[in-house]
């Protein structure tokens, strides 16, 4: 067996040197001081004393303190192997603090979405050096490298738009700044630079290559939108910021110069909007590759607590000698029953290797001594406090809605106000917008369970109420997208009703052309029966005439008879024609009187 703490066991001789004899003194003092008073006679008086009943007390006080030394010397027996894996990237957060970053077209501002994002950050680093950089008309290192990222929250937390007193926005000085701390050469050198892009001085991008050149790479994060906003006067609530001319500014996000950054630098560039964390997201995608690739590993032997054999035995025994003396005099001792409870409750709260872990931000080592402890309400609480830690928000409402179902008091409140945490991280993380909306409505629902308990904390209270900013804001949304989609089906089912009718004119009309068609075929029909019918008639008339033509022809051809009066013309006629034409003849001879 060994002692994590074994410097404070030099508390077991020295409480046995000084106490004993103290309670002895004590002890003595006492009884002269009943002697002095009654005499010997005690019993007769204090029936309930007994110098056997007082010894044994002091004997388990004794005992007890005694292993309640040894539990505070952490005893430890055995060991689990534990893989740890070391990181080695440098980076420099470069934050925007001028005026313009009290726009609020990102909710809750621009500023406040900001450091909400770089706490999530600090969540997700391990091992990894972090350091801060406001700058607004100037910069300053606020916070060097570090790997204590309480310190690093601490300073994220006390930015403010006052927090660099000149004014503007340069980019030139944040990325100066950045090259004056970035000097250990072994490890990746990133600067995150988070603004709305407004570079006054139009220097980033010249400063953003001399950086590039010194092994710098550069992320940029737009803060706000493309659409602006304008900049709330701190000084005149209800009131806007107005340049020189009087004019009143809005501020626009340059997503532009802030890609051109970047690019400079083989970086990448991310906005943060108000359901979103750019920053995180260049962690997950770009920063993860380079830690793979500068990452080490190696197995450590993590010894196992057993203090908490040692702490029964002290819990029994001061239950013991609480009965002891209350069964004698029959009444409550209200200071036994205090000690009592204080050490079962000092059991449940001291440390556990899992909370070292947890406090060292080793979260994938804490997730398996939590494992592998009792498993009770505190044990669940602190399991999904490590799984949180980590970034896996499914697993964490898991655990805490395990742990909610046993806990009480004032663990209960701080599961509930853990619990509405999950929910809300869990929603950023969600593309569906339904799914994002359910686990935002969760997340009130748990704030409203831990107010309930205890209406004093007023972080808990604001957390409560920024999330039904952006619940509300999302539901606006949904409703909007669901009148819009029912606008969309109304207007597809108006085209395809006009696209009904279209077709139905479509197909009268075909038929209307189809019967007038009929009509006109069955008229052509008619018409070609008709001109058939005249044409037939017609053959039929020339052939009639044909034929009568032929009769008539045939009857001149045929000889005919004649009478005796008609024959008897005929040659009288015929004499007479005779006579006329030799006399025609005799007259022509007459006449000649040529040669030949």
């Amino acid at each position: 067996m060994e002692f994590q703490n074994p410097g404070v066991l030099i508390l077991i001789p020295i409480f046995l040197i000084l106490f004993i004899p103290i309670f002895i003194w004590v002890e003595k003092r006492k009884a002269a001081s009943l002697k002095t008073f009654i005499g010997n006679n005690t019993k007769g008086l204090f029936p309930t004393f007994n110098k056997k009943i007082t010894v044994i007390r002091y004997i388990l006080i004794i005992i007890s303190a005694l292993l309640l030394i040894i539990c505070l010397a952490r005893p430890q027996k055995g060991f689990i192997w534990q893989e740890s894996i070391t990181t080695g990237i440098d980076i420099a957060v470069a934050v925007d603090t001028s005026k313009s970053m009290d726009a609020i077209d990102i909710t809750p501002n621009r500023l406040t979405k900001a450091k909400m994002a770089l706490l999530e950050l600090s969540g997700e680093l391990k091992g990894d050096r972090i350091a801060l950089i406001p700058f607004a008309g100037s910069s300053f290192v606020m916070t060097p490298f570090t790997a204590d990222y309480d310190i690093f929250n601490q300073s994220v937390k006390t930015l403010n738009t006052n927090t660099i007193p000149k004014s503007g926005t340069n980019l030139k000085s944040a990325i100066s700044s950045s090259q004056e701390i970035f000097k250990d050469k072994n490890r990746y050198k990133i600067l995150i630079l988070v603004t709305d892009g407004e570079d006054l001085a139009n220097q980033g991008v010249e400063e953003a290559k001399k950086a590039a050149e010194s092994g710098v790479q550069i992320f940029t994060v737009g803060v706000g939108t493309k659409l602006g906003e304008l900049i709330p006067d701190p000084n005149n609530p209800g009131e806007y910021l107005k340049d020189k001319k009087g004019n009143i500014v809005k501020s626009k996000l340059d997503e532009d110069s802030l890609k051109e950054i970047a690019l400079a630098t083989g970086g990448d560039y991310r906005d943060l909007s108000s359901n979103g964390n750019g920053i995180l997201q260049i962690y997950k995608e770009k920063l993860k590759e380079l830690e793979q690739e500068n990452k080490s590993e190696q197995r450590s032997r993590i010894p196992i607590d057993i203090y908490r054999v040692f702490l029964i035995p002290v819990i029994i025994l001061l239950l013991i000698e609480f009965l002891v003396v209350n069964i004698r005099k029959k009444r409550v001792n209200k200071k036994g029953i205090f000690t009592a409870i204080f050490l079962l409750n000092f059991g449940l709260i001291y440390a556990t290797p899992g909370d070292d872990a947890l406090k060292n931000r080793e979260f994938d080592r804490a997730i398996t001594l939590y494992k592998q402890e009792k498993d009770s309400p505190i044990t669940k609480y602190n399991l999904g406090t490590a799984y949180y830690k980590k970034g896996d928000f499914a697993n964490a409402t898991l655990q805490f809605e395990d742990s909610l179902k046993k806990a009480d008091g004032n663990l209960q409140k701080r599961i509930l106000y853990n619990l509405g945490n999950s929910y809300f991280k869990a929603s950023e993380l969600s593309q569906d917008m339904n799914e994002k909306i359910s686990l935002l409505e969760k997340s009130v629902k748990s704030y409203d369970g831990s107010i309930a308990l205890d209406n004093s904390d007023e972080q808990v209270v604001k957390n409560r109420d920024f999330v039904k900013i952006i619940l509300d804001k999302l539901k606006d949304q949904q409703d909007q997208q669901d009148q819009q989609d029912q606008q969309d089906q109304q207007d597809q089912q108006d085209q395809q009703d006009q696209q009904d009718q279209q077709d139905q004119q479509d197909q009268q009309d075909q038929q209307d052309q189809q019967d007038q068609q009929d009509q006109q075929d069955q008229q052509d029909q008619q018409d070609q029966q008709d001109q058939q019918d005249q044409q037939d008639q017609q053959d039929q008339q020339d052939q009639q005439d044909q034929q009568d033509q032929q009769d008539q022809q045939d009857q001149q051809d045929q000889p005919q008879e004649m009478s005796r009066e008609q024959a008897e013309a005929l040659l009288n006629a015929l004499e007479d024609q005779e006579v006329e034409l030799k006399y025609l003849v005799n007259d022509r001879d007459n006449s000649y009187t040529g040669e030949w």
